[in-house]
């Protein structure tokens, strides 16, 4: 009899204690106060190059409902995930609120697209047992396609005929040598494939440009800025000489043929 009252007694202590336990900092009140409501429209620029494909380049660009707190780093663990369900069941009917668009490049091309984004921001206040912060509640509304544009692929083909140009780059710290390599090592970078290398010099600070293989067309080119002041003379195909400067582009008819001195010329280039 004795053992069962103890046990009703020692129940009753834990319970007091349990209950004493639960009070205002297990369950922590939240108020979250909106204080501005506006929509914004941004753009975003997307590329997708297919040059190389085969067949269709798909991708899916998408944005939804998103929530973010300022000061959160004030909130414990348990405190901040209480604020975050409290804005989700604030604005719980934006919840599943997304806006997708689809985009496809087809083979051979190198697309770029824009887009317009519409949101619907909602900004306030934050508190939580004393702490307080800021949140933002980001709803997608729209999305639009505004332009697509391709931007091309670097081709190579073959000339009906030869050319002949001259390059003129500024002066530099480098010797003639020295500006030649690095003028070859850009073109390398800038259109793979083509194979150009300095040629037999000219004068004292002159060389050739050739290109690897004999009679095949480079297609444009754009002269650099940066290796200094470029001047272009190449032949046209017509019979008369054409003139490009530094940041131009160009497109010579052609390259000399395996009978030349140097075979594969497209180019004389002189540094001043």
């Amino acid at each position: 009899m004795q053992s069962s009252m103890f046990t009703r007694y020692v129940c009753l202590i834990l319970s007091v204690l349990l209950v004493s336990g639960c009070g205002s900092s297990a369950n922590p009140s939240i108020q979250l106060i909106e204080l501005s409501s506006s929509t914004i429209t941004y753009e975003e620029v997307i590329r997708i190059n297919n040059c190389g494909g085969k067949a269709d380049s798909e991708q899916t660009v998408s944005r939804s409902f998103a929530t973010s707190i300022e000061g959160e780093g004030s909130f414990s663990v348990g405190y901040k995930s209480i604020v975050e369900g409290g804005i989700s069941a604030k604005y719980g009917q934006y919840r599943n609120m997304s806006k997708s668009q689809r985009l496809v490049a087809p083979p051979g091309t190198d697309m770029q697209f824009v887009l317009r984004w519409s949101e619907d921001v909602r900004a306030g206040n934050v508190s939580i047992d004393g702490k307080t912060g800021t949140y933002e509640v980001r709803i997608p509304i729209a999305v639009e396609q505004v332009s697509s544009k391709d931007l091309g692929c670097v081709s190579v083909a073959v000339p009906p005929q030869a050319s002949t140009l001259v390059v003129v780059v500024t002066a530099s710290a480098f010797t003639p040598s020295q500006r030649m390599d690095n003028l070859v090592n850009w073109l390398n970078d800038q259109y793979p494939g083509i194979n150009f290398k300095k040629g037999n010099a000219v004068g004292n600070n002159g060389f050739f440009l050739r290109i690897g293989t004999p009679g095949g067309d480079i297609g444009s080119i754009t002269l650099p800025t940066h290796l200094g002041r470029i001047i272009v003379h190449y032949w046209d195909g017509i019979g008369d000489s054409d003139v490009a400067y530094s940041g131009e582009t160009f497109d010579p008819f052609g390259s000399s043929g395996p009978d030349d001195p140097d075979p594969g010329k497209i180019a004389t280039v002189f540094f001043e």
